[in-house]
Formats: C-alpha cells, structure tokens, sequence
C-alpha cells in the first residue's frame, strides 16, 4: 500500500512541477502582421492541394492567452486532484480504509494529457489566416513551446519545445529542425548534424514560397544575399555524414545557427541531418501566446538522404 502511496505521489509531483508552473500572467499583445515585402520570383504552379488543418469535433480548444481558454479552470482542477489525494493520505494515516487512489491517478493523467493537447494546439483563427498558404502540401502550421517550462506536462521529449518540418512532429527523438529558447529560434543542437538561420527580415511567407537561390530576393543586402546563396548549396549528405565544404561557407557569409524571434519576421533555416534528411525552410511567427509560438512554414528545397535505418 505504501507502495501505491508513494506511486500516486510521484504521478502529481511530475504533473504538478510543470502544469502549476504555468500560473496566470495578464495576456500579451497579439502578434502584430508581418509587413509586405517584395515578391522575389513570380509564382508558379504549386504542389498538390492539401486539406487545411482542421479543428475535429471534441479536440480541445487551443491554450493561447488571446483565444479565451479557460487556463484558471484547469488549474484549479488539478489543485483539487492534490487536494483529494492528501486527504486521501491523511484518511489511510487514520484508518487503512482503501480509498481509490487509481482513480485519481487517472486523472491526473488524463488532465495532463488535455493540458499537453491544448498547449500545441493551433489556434483555429491562425489555421484560417493560412488557408490558402496551406492548400501546397509543401506548407504547414505548428505550436512550439518555450524550452524548460513544460516538459513534465507534454508527453513528447523536450516538453514541446521543438519541432521537425520533415516529420511533423515536436518530439526531440524525431528529427527537429528548430527550438524555442528564451525568445530565440536556433538549430543544429545534437551531434553530427548542422544548420544555420537567416532572418529575412519583415516579409510574408505566402510571397515568398516561389523564390530561389539565383536571384536572391531582392529584398536582401548584399551581405544576406551571399548568406542566402550559401543555404541553397548542396551538402551532398549521406546516412553518415556531408561535404563540410558547405560549413566553411556558411562560416564565411556569417551564418549562426540562432536568431531572435520577432514579431513580423520570415526566417530561412537549413538543417543537414546525415541519415535523416537535408532541407530549406521558410517560417514565419504566425502567433505567440505566454507559452509559445505558431509557426507557419513552407518547404522551400529538400534533397535527397539515404536513411540509415535502411542499409
């Protein structure tokens, strides 16, 4: 029994460290809209539509400080979890009467499980802003959190603090191209992989989905053009490795594999991950809310890479 006890204790303290560190802060402004920025190429045609991200009957409503959810509700009801099982306790200290402890443990975890859903929930305002940026299949939105704040409340390793645009996914064991930390975008954070960040400046992502590496857009200075120049070039990478030739490269034009996440702005990354997969992305802060950001993306250039899973 003091097993179960001790169980049951472990299951709130790991649930509880992070979810009741949320507290209630006074909401932030709305992001504010990119600005307009030159069209670099004329558009073509695009890849196969893709239906938008929909909101299914019964998904819980995104957690975002602008979109109204009830964030106080959730907090008090996994206060009163804590509650009953203390007085859970105090009641097995007074008499062994055998009171359900797996029944709050339960949920618990089915509370942890919705916080976790609603956080990396994208709000469906946003989902509605990108409508037509999402018919190309290439294209898509997500939530990333900030790093260190949840991963006690969302299942997926790293708390949700990252996110691969090749698997779709915010897990750190599936491929992530990019984390949120500190107000900071940054990549290439694990061994044998590289990557670097260009902030474009203000710009739409919908206006740039068709550029290239010749010409650059011409919205860059010289200095961005050559880093721009350099993200396109082929890496040639493998299941173990790449041509480092590129890193030199991007060294030289003064890539960094960090930026400062701003309001307005379209970034392009470039991450190189031997046996995994080689891309250039666009994204831009579609929204932000106390917990994080929703990322609108688009697939610029992905090569090819042998998957080392497949020898």
């Amino acid at each position: 029994m003091s097993s179960r006890k001790s169980f049951a204790t472990s299951v709130l303290a790991f649930v509880l460290g992070g979810a009741l560190g949320f507290g209630l802060r006074g909401p932030r402004p709305a992001s504010i809209e990119p600005e307009d920025a030159p069209t670099p190429h004329a558009p073509g045609a695009a890849a196969g539509p893709a239906a938008p991200r929909a909101v299914a009957p019964g998904e819980p409503p995104p957690l975002a400080a602008n979109a109204g959810v009830d964030v106080a509700a959730l907090r008090d009801e996994l206060r009163r979890v804590t509650a009953d099982l203390e007085a859970l306790r105090a009641a097995r200290r007074a008499d062994d009467a055998g009171a359900p402890l797996p029944a709050l443990i339960d949920r618990v975890a089915a509370l942890r499980r919705d916080v976790g859903a609603r956080l990396l929930a994208v709000p469906p305002a946003v989902s509605a802003r990108y409508r037509e940026v999402l018919k190309d299949e290439r294209a898509g939105l997500c939530r990333i959190l900030e790093r260190g704040r949840f991963e006690h409340v969302v299942e997926a390793r790293g708390g949700g603090a990252y996110w691969s645009f090749a698997r779709r996914s915010n897990s750190y064991d599936e491929e992530p191209d990019v984390e949120l930390q500190q107000g900071h975008y940054s990549t290439s954070f694990y061994g044998g992989t590289d990557g670097w960040i260009l902030d474009l400046g203000p710009g739409r992502l919908e206006r740039w989905t068709f550029a290239a590496a010749e010409p650059p857009p011409p919205s860059l200075s010289e200095a961005d053009a050559a880093k721009w120049r350099v993200l396109w070039r082929p890496a040639h990478t493998t299941r173990d490795g790449y041509d480092a030739s590129i890193g030199t490269a991007a060294r030289e034009a003064g890539l960094t594999d960090r930026a400062e996440a701003k309001d307005g702005h379209l970034y392009a990354l470039r991450a190189i991950m031997p046996g995994e997969h080689d891309h250039l992305v666009l994204f831009e802060r579609a929204d932000d809310d106390e917990f994080g950001h929703t990322l609108a993306f688009h697939v610029l250039q992905a090569w090819p890479v042998p998957d080392r899973r497949q020898r």
